[in-house]
């Protein structure tokens, strides 16, 4: 996917920037006017909430729509950036089928996704089927997933005491703390503007804390000793 990218440089682009570009790109450097999201987690209606949000409640901006019935994406310009959701419904998927929509994922959201929103709910305990899902997720993509997941809670209005305190008494400390502390709570019955802009403010500071990399399938494999 390298060469497709570069392909589409301008030919009046100085050497040294088009050598810069080509370090960027090797590097899984984002380009800061596009943000790929990827959600997943179980769940269709929690999936959906969050996909309401991000495209605002007038669909109009959305440019296009692709994909089979379990993997969709969807695109949106924002203000100046240009944002790409992928919806994936992996952890309902049967194991034989994890590797064939990873790599469906991959190619929604190619060159790679900025960040992996995993939606769970302030309405229900972290369950046993829910533990699976987590654990299928870090198994399918690696344990490496974790540095671009960000633990997305929806249910907001129903939230009593801080998500601190839910997050602790819910099993989920391990997890988040595997995603750097990153989640983010939105409420179902809030159609405010201003929700989006927070969660996407906070998805791009994470980015930006990243290095504005971005992941790919080469960051799935262990580092070699001695590299």
């Amino acid at each position: 996917w390298h060469i497709q990218l570069l392909s589409n440089i301008s030919p009046d682009l100085g050497h040294k920037n088009h050598l810069a570009l080509c370090w960027e790109l090797s590097q899984g450097l984002t380009d800061p006017s596009e943000l790929r999201i990827v959600l997943v987690g179980r769940g269709k209606n929690r999936i959906t909430s969050v996909r309401k949000i991000l495209l605002g409640s007038s669909e109009e901006n959305e440019k296009c729509s692709s994909g089979t019935k379990k993997c969709q994406r969807k695109e949106v310009k924002i203000g100046q950036q240009n944002v790409v959701i992928v919806e994936t419904d992996l952890c309902n998927l049967e194991r034989v089928s994890l590797e064939e929509e990873k790599e469906e994922v991959l190619s929604h959201a190619a060159p790679g996704p900025h960040v992996f929103l995993f939606v769970l709910s302030c309405k229900d305990r972290f369950t046993t089927p829910e533990q699976k899902a987590v654990e299928m997720f870090k198994e399918t993509f690696s344990k490496n997933v974790t540095l671009y997941t960000m633990v997305l809670f929806t249910g907001g209005e129903e939230l009593e005491g801080t998500i601190e305190e839910f997050v602790g008494e819910s099993d989920l400390t391990n997890f988040v703390d595997d995603c750097k502390g990153n989640c983010h709570v939105i409420k179902n019955n809030d159609e405010s503007p201003s929700q989006r802009t927070e969660l996407l403010q906070h998805i791009n500071n994470m980015v930006q804390k990243n290095g504005e990399k971005f992941y790919t399938k080469e960051k799935e494999e262990p580092e070699k000793e001695g590299k």
